[in-house]
């Protein structure tokens, strides 16, 4: 049985951060769990770091693949739902978007009693993680995770064409959707550096391997919270087959993303009774709502051709910034090609 002060489950877009973070008190232990490995095939790792293959990581050796239930909203259809599995987690997956929350949902938590999390509470924190490169007093420079605006990448003429179609049809010019006005369309910022994706990994992780005080295991699979009463005290893991623990002096954070952490908690014995009670395991803490009420954003692609061209193209957009969570299947905003081929915006629910 192993001893740390901290043990940080998942080492994905928050674990990474954390690991370094803590690391840098001498003082302490840290210890950052990560079930997937950092050994990968040639071929994956370079489509991780490669910009341009986002698409081909997914259904690959370093995506949890998982999928959601039939969808009532989407006729009963089941989506994918990728989840990163290696250090950095999905910030090896995503798309590379740079988009913080909207000022007033940092300033309804605080409202709603959560003290220190108004958008003026947050926002130091914001532009200490980044590196910008736009001049403005919102941006943050000189930070350990790269946030470039795809204007400076020398980007596809035709995506500047879209933009002025856009304006054309109504929609603002944004030009930092980071900045005051999120909504319209306009140039994203992209984890990007010298031409490759910069995930957590890279910029917090494995600057912070060099020091003594942090222990990185890969490969190792958290499988149970272990509580000294209503104190969680350490965890128990599978590594190389072998069953281990480590145990916390101070905190055991489990970061292990939307979908696993709410997994460990409940096959530990914390969550909603009734349906631990379903799967025979044993309840340590009553906890409703855990496992519960995940939603997430569904793309819609349109396929659209015009006058004279052979080629259909297809296109992939994101719900506007104005819409919410909760709203129905197919809803959102339509607006028109010039070929008349209309393209809507839309979020649902998705269970899990």
């Amino acid at each position: 049985m192993d001893e740390f002060d901290f043990i940080v489950v998942g080492t994905g877009s928050a674990g990474a951060v954390l690991a370094n973070r803590l690391s840098e008190h001498d003082n302490v232990r840290v210890l950052a769990l990560e079930a997937g490995s950092r050994s990968i095939p040639a071929d994956v790792a370079e489509n991780v770091a490669k910009p341009a293959n986002w698409g081909r990581v997914q259904h690959s050796s370093v995506d949890w693949e998982y999928r959601s239930v039939p969808q009532p909203g989407l006729n009963g259809r089941i989506t994918n739902e990728p989840r990163g599995r290696m250090p950095g987690g999905s910030s090896n997956l995503y798309i590379m978007m740079h988009i913080r929350g909207h000022r007033s949902d940092y300033d309804t938590w605080a409202y709603a009693g959560c003290p220190g999390w108004a958008f003026e509470d947050v926002l130091p924190y914001f532009k200490k993680l980044e590196d910008q490169d736009d001049d403005s007093p919102l941006a943050g420079r000189g930070g350990p995770l790269s946030c470039v605006s795809a204007r400076n990448l020398n980007p596809n003429p035709t995506s500047e064409v879209f933009l002025r179609a856009a304006e054309e049809l109504g929609f603002p010019r944004t030009q930092d959707f980071n900045g005051p006005q999120m909504e319209g369309a306009g140039w994203h910022h992209v984890n990007i550096r010298n031409g490759r994706r910069h995930s957590t990994a890279a910029a917090y992780l494995e600057p912070a391997l060099a020091r003594q005080n942090l222990t990185l295991a890969d490969g190792a699979q958290a499988t149970r919270l272990l509580l000294k009463g209503t104190r969680c005290a350490g965890i128990e893991y599978v590594r190389e087959g072998q069953v281990k623990i480590a145990m916390a002096g101070r905190e055991v954070i489990v970061c292990a993303g939307a979908i696993e952490s709410p997994k460990l908690l409940m096959i530990s014995g914390i969550g909603p009774s009734a349906h631990l009670h379903q799967h025979n395991i044993p309840v340590q803490v009553d906890l409703p709502g855990v496992g519960e009420t995940s939603t997430t954003m569904s793309w819609c692609r349109s396929s659209a051709s015009h006058r004279g061209m052979s080629r259909r193209r297809m296109a992939t957009f994101p719900k506007p910034r104005s819409s919410t969570s909760r709203s129905p299947a197919g809803s959102g905003r339509t607006c028109r090609w010039p070929s008349c081929m209309p393209i809507r915006w839309g979020r649902c629910p998705m269970r899990w």
